[in-house]
């Protein structure tokens, strides 16, 4: 492996972001336990079984191109199978070079490998077990380069583990013998280096946005503007999200924008579509109506109007994201803080409460990893105090970028009032781990 020095008193406990607490309900996900070692990629050992899959011939190079999935976000696992007694070595390095991992391995071949792992049953291998540096106790990632002994029927567990704010990515070298398997796993939207190699993982085909004509007629689109305007103050224009679809294909339109708050798009007269728009602040506007009948027949301007949000009302923003066990923003999180900022620098006269929510009411530790890092990295107490703290970032974000203070109060309710009981899948956990904004007092319209 080739890793930028480690200190020893940087030792990562694997079970921050792979184990959750010894305890709680098997198969029952929390906040801390959103990876999944069961979807670990397979690599057989010697690699021309591995080649066979791909090009049905034997080969001394092998590249692959995978990608992270949600799940993968924190760390990424990998299975060895091997079919033969054999000598192997392993190097891993960053693809950004301000990101930084560590490497644990596993050596087990029942089923019940990741329960193990969950529950703290199971423990990487020392240097011991390596060819090298047998005398040498340390983990297995504070080593510069692995060889490896593997055995006949036996299966190795690689977890390639996070510990840098960013994650753009690995590049992972495997050699055994004269053969060598290149590896790049990369995490969007992060890593935007140009990919050379034919991705592994099956591409989705996008659906193709366009208007679908009649066979026997040919269909004039008309070329239309589009504002996103306030019910109550028509000439205010606010920022919004807009998706138009055609009703009976459900193909979506693609809208181009064309200013600030304004879009273009091009529309067949008399046709009915779905209108989807929502903006901070305001009532989510989701109607099928035939647009062209809508249309100021002077400017050629289509206006959506949305419903400012009153006293009592909430919403909850749905792309604000931490690092478990932190109120660290993550990146991602900056569209939709700037969507709120400019809702209330628009409505200066607006309060609100930030409420945070998290995922159960387990009490958090701090990572280790982060120990050089601020207070927010650095946090550890009751699940109630974690969310007000993640509430208290957002009001520091929007305060510094100059919000009134006395306009925003903040709450923390930790597992209070979950959306979902007892969530079983990572789209659930998200549901609970949420900001949410209750407006105070309105703009009095």
């Amino acid at each position: 492996m080739l890793f930028s020095p480690i200190h020893k008193k940087v030792y990562i406990l694997c079970a921050i972001w792979l184990i959750s607490s010894v305890g709680y309900a098997q198969n029952v996900f929390n906040e801390y336990s959103n990876f999944e070692c069961s979807q670990s990629k397979l690599i057989a050992i010697p690699f021309s079984v591995s080649a066979k899959t791909l090009n049905n011939k034997p080969t001394t190079a092998i590249n692959q191109i995978v990608f992270y999935e949600h799940r993968d976000q924190f760390s990424y696992w990998y299975k060895l199978v091997v079919t033969d007694d054999r000598l192997i070595e392993c190097r891993i390095s960053p693809i950004n070079a301000n990101d930084s991992y560590v490497l644990y391995i596993y050596k087990y071949s029942k089923d019940d490998f990741c329960n193990k792992v969950f529950y703290g049953k199971m423990k990487p291998i020392k240097s011991s077990d390596f060819y090298k540096n047998k005398n040498d106790e340390n983990e297995a990632f504070e080593l510069s380069e692995i060889k490896l002994k593997v055995k006949k029927n036996e299966a190795y567990y690689f977890c390639v583990l996070n510990t840098s704010p960013s994650n753009c990515g690995h590049s992972m070298q495997l050699i055994e013998g004269k053969d060598t398997m290149n590896i790049k796993a990369i995490h969007f939207p992060c890593s935007d280096e140009d990919i050379e190699l034919k991705p592994i993982a099956k591409k989705v085909p996008q659906k193709k946005i366009a208007v679908v004509p009649h066979p026997e007629q040919k269909i004039k689109l008309d070329t239309i503007s589009v504002n996103t305007r306030e019910e109550s103050i028509k000439s205010k224009k606010i920022d919004a999200d807009l998706k138009i679809k055609d009703e009976l294909t459900g193909n979506e339109i693609k809208i181009l924008p064309a200013g600030k708050n304004t879009y273009k798009l091009a529309i067949e007269k008399g046709k009915s579509y779905n209108v989807e728009c929502s903006a901070v602040g305001y009532k989510n506007f989701d109607h099928s109506i035939v647009i062209s009948e809508y249309i100021n027949p002077d400017s050629n301007i289509f206006d959506v109007f949305l419903k400012p949000l009153k006293a009592g009302d909430n919403f909850v923003m749905n792309n604000i994201y931490f690092y478990p066990n932190t109120y660290a923003l993550r990146k991602g999180s900056e569209n939709e803080l700037t969507y709120l900022l400019n809702y209330l620098t628009n409505n200066p006269e607006v309060k609100i409460e930030l409420q945070g929510y998290t995922n159960g009411d387990n009490r958090c530790k701090k990572n280790k990893a982060y120990k050089n890092k601020g207070p927010e990295w650095n946090f550890s107490g009751s699940a109630k105090k974690l969310s007000l703290r993640r509430s208290e970032a957002i009001k520091k974000y929007l305060v510094q970028k100059g919000v009134s203070k006395q306009n925003i109060n903040t709450k923390g309710f930790g597992g209070e009032k979950m959306i979902v009981l007892n969530p079983k899948t990572l789209d659930a956990i998200e549901k609970n781990i949420r900001v949410e904004v209750l407006i105070v007092k309105d703009n009095g319209l």
